[in-house]
């Protein structure tokens, strides 16, 4: 948080209309923690135009290893449903489930935008490879001429179509990591954090996704460049 907003120690910052001054930075093992602004409580409930003086929204109750958390969770639920606002006490699973429903969801269509640009890294490099055989009709006839079999450049074609995605994956992957790690992105909700920091797993996974997208991409293009007639070809240089 203090690196992407270069925030200093004893800087004052502004959030929202409340104003405070940086006490200290820390570093946490998670990289949710890392987004996490920690403050005293009495200081939020005093904010002008904010009278919330002992009103706390979210308790975290630590239990013993033994103990039953849904009769935990009962017997506070009992205890305190005669008071002014009643208690709902979930475990912490049950409770973060709910939270990160709007997340999960989020982060689904995410997914679902990953597979919409599969597809279009698809039609891209398959669009390419074809122009590149269009342009090169003569000189996969002239190869052919010179003893080169249908399926051999047919396999030359392939080649090149997979290797054109295989750099791209790679670059885009790298690219995606070098911008994304520095900036310590993360969603919050209700105080559960969502930490996105890339690895090199993202990168080999973009990879592993960009060679099976160049084989099938240039499956057509190869196979119309390995099927050309070699005199229909070279009339056409």
């Amino acid at each position: 948080m203090a690196n992407r907003r270069g925030l200093k120690i004893g800087e004052k910052w502004t959030i929202g209309d409340v104003s405070v001054t940086i006490a200290g930075i820390f570093a946490a093992r998670s990289a949710a923690e890392e987004n996490l602004i920690y403050k005293r409580l009495d200081f939020p409930q005093r904010t002008p135009g904010f009278d919330a003086v002992g009103s706390v929204t979210q308790l975290e109750v630590v239990l013993e290893e033994a103990a039953d958390a849904e009769a935990v969770c009962r017997a506070i639920d009992q205890r305190f449903r005669g008071g002014p606002v009643p208690t709902d006490t979930r475990p912490q699973g049950a409770f973060q489930a709910s939270t990160l429903a709007d997340l999960a969801e989020m982060l689904r269509m995410v997914r679902y935008l990953g597979y919409a640009c599969v597809g279009l890294v698809l039609a891209l490099v398959a669009a390419t490879t074809v122009m590149t055989v269009q342009d090169r009709i003569g000189e996969h006839a002239l190869l052919q001429t010179l003893g080169f079999s249908p399926p051999r450049i047919f396999g030359l074609v392939l080649a090149e179509s997979t290797l054109m995605s295989a750099v791209g994956g790679l670059l885009g992957g790298s690219l995606a990591v070098a911008l994304l790690g520095p900036t310590g992105l993360a969603l919050s909700a209700e105080a559960v954090t969502v930490a996105i920091r890339p690895s090199l797993d993202v990168t080999l996974t973009g990879l592993g996704v960009a060679l099976p997208a160049g084989v099938l991409a240039g499956l057509f293009p190869a196979w119309r460049a390995a099927a050309a007639e070699i005199v229909g070809s070279l009339r056409e240089m």
